[in-house]
């Protein structure tokens, strides 16, 4: 895995421990990434804590349950987060993440569309989500 770096200034160069950091992506809390190699894409989920506390997203309860997502192909320039709707509330937790069904390799690549999302809030219980990425 190499040496924890930060991403500074265009590059991912500065030490993990005290090194200065540039945000990549505003309002992102609780990033997790995973590789689809069907796509050739990164694959983002995270947790948009500002535009939740400031009511710019429709349906929320009072935790906040909601998970954005986006694809990158380099990890630094991404798409527009997306926010998915479930029986017409927004989807997710405080916690989330992607993760590989396939128990022949790692959990943060994808060999397939089909895959699941982890959810869950502080002291919860962990649901899962069975889910397959298809072309619209």
């Amino acid at each position: 895995m190499g040496d924890f770096v930060k991403y500074y200034d265009g590059a991912f160069s500065e030490a993990g421990n005290l090194g200065r950091e540039t945000p990549i992506m505003a309002d992102c809390w609780h990033p997790r990434v995973v590789y689809s190699e069907p796509l050739g894409l990164y694959v983002m989920s995270s947790k948009p804590i500002l535009a939740a506390s400031q009511g710019k997203i429709e349906g929320l309860d009072g935790q906040y349950k909601v998970a954005q997502f986006c694809v990158s192909e380099d990890m630094i320039s991404r798409s527009e987060p997306k926010i998915f709707y479930k029986d017409g509330r927004p989807f997710g937790n405080h916690y989330n993440a992607i993760i590989s069904d396939d128990k022949e390799c790692q959990p943060n690549i994808l060999k397939s569309n089909d895959f699941s999302v982890l959810c869950n809030h502080n002291g919860s219980l962990v649901s899962r989500y069975k889910s397959k990425f298809v072309k619209l």
